[in-house]
């Protein structure tokens, strides 16, 4: 694994760094560390050191004939501090990776990657992949489920952009049975500092269908930002549940941002975080923030996070 590991990296490097006019090579990844204080309603209390989804990637495009573009993109997870030995305990883990061609047509993708409907809650999100997201990274609370992973054996094509405006239509294919298809189709404009999206998804599952409708909206200006993300997840046979995420972000000084959420699941709990970030330089963040969720059920035992941390993107090649 390790000696595979090293060849892939060697590799990486070289098709990073001798790149040709008519292709665009880039290494890049960030490392996310941070040390929590995690206090809960029964009293425990823990701390830990997380890596946030910590991740390191290559991506790339090279000029085909007819106006076409091949495109890919493939990126692995980082444990920084990997517990144990064995190879399950590995420092590298597997995120997603695909490939495409793009023209005047628009992109077509095929792979393992993210799906319109979570990047559209994603962009919102200014805590994404940190502790105060509900396990130490990715979604923050107010954000349902599908705005975390990623899918496989996806089929997606997207429009190219019409002033703003961008559609997109993906198929994610089971291999056993055409009938457990999942499907994404949605709706997306982005313009002078405005966006607003719909996204609809529907995952069928051994019989079962699960249909998800997200709305999202924000806007942004050199000095801050809000946006809003409703969602409505309804699985077959089951009550459906509305999921509602706000955020704003306001830039106090040229280095310094504060940063607030506020999340509310139907019949499950609130959710607030707020913090405030540090610029060392260009790809280095120094960050506080304190999360905090107020569970309906008493059975369920409150979450109050404190944490510092860190990330530091770095990148070799590219444009």
């Amino acid at each position: 694994m390790k000696s595979e590991l090293k060849v892939i990296a060697a590799a990486v490097l070289t098709a990073a760094c001798v790149s040709s006019p008519a292709s665009a090579n880039e290494v890049y990844g960030d490392v996310r560390l941070s040390l929590n204080s995690i206090d809960k309603a029964d009293g425990t209390s823990s701390d830990s050191q997380d890596s946030n989804a910590s991740r390191v990637g290559f991506k790339g495009s090279y000029k085909l004939d007819a106006g076409l573009k091949a495109l890919y993109h493939i990126e692995a997870g980082i444990d920084a501090e990997p517990a144990g030995g064995g190879e399950e305990n590995d420092m590298f883990s597997r995120r997603f990776g695909f490939a495409g061609l793009a023209g005047n047509f628009g992109k077509v993708l095929y792979g393992t990657l993210s799906s319109p409907y979570k990047m559209a809650g994603l962009k919102i999100d200014p805590f994404y992949d940190t502790a105060a997201g509900e396990a130490m990274g990715g979604k923050n609370y107010g954000l349902s489920g599908f705005t975390n992973g990623w899918f496989d054996n996806v089929l997606a094509y997207i429009t190219p952009d019409m002033n703003g405006l961008q559609a997109n239509a993906v198929m994610v294919m089971d291999d056993t049975d055409s009938n457990d298809h999942h499907y994404n189709y949605g709706v997306s404009y982005n313009q002078n500092g405005f966006s607003a999206g719909a996204q609809l998804l529907q995952v069928n599952t051994v019989g079962s269908e699960i249909d998800a409708t997200r709305f999202t909206a924000g806007y942004k200006t050199d000095q801050w930002s809000v946006g809003a993300s409703m969602e409505n997840v309804d699985p077959e046979g089951l009550a459906d549940t509305d999921y509602l995420y706000v955020a704003g972000t306001y830039s106090i000084s040229a280095k310094n941002t504060l940063k607030l959420s506020y999340g509310d699941v139907d019949n499950d709990g609130t959710g607030l975080a707020a913090g405030m970030s540090h610029n060392l330089g260009k790809k280095t963040e120094l960050y506080a923030l304190y999360s905090d969720v107020d569970y309906d059920d008493t059975t369920l035992d409150n979450r109050t996070v404190i944490s510092i941390g860190v990330s530091h993107k770095f990148s070799i090649g590219g444009n």
